[in-house]
């Protein structure tokens, strides 16, 4: 068990290698976020894409709208991958 005469034998901790220690974690932090941050911005841009406070409502509620038909167009899939499974499990049980 380590009493408080020991601790004082990692003394370092405390001061300087505390501050390394934070200094690498708020680096790496920052450097991922900016890497995230920077990337975002590089694939909007390639794209075309406006940021969400450029568009107009208008564009918005198209947005919407196509998100929704391709919804209605995975559901339907999917229904007809159903159907087709039951067919293949009716004409050839295991």
């Amino acid at each position: 068990m380590i009493g408080v005469a020991e601790i004082n034998l990692f003394n370092i901790i405390d001061g300087p290698l505390s501050f390394l220690v934070g200094t690498i974690i708020l680096l790496i932090t920052g450097v991922y976020v900016s890497a995230f941050i920077g990337n975002r911005l590089l694939i909007t841009g390639l794209s075309g894409e406006k940021k969400l406070a450029e568009k107009t409502e208008e564009e918005i509620h198209t947005e919407e709208d196509q998100i929704k038909q391709l919804e209605k167009t995975l559901k339907k899939v999917e229904d007809n991958i159903e159907k087709i499974e039951v067919e293949i499990s009716n004409h050839h049980p295991k």
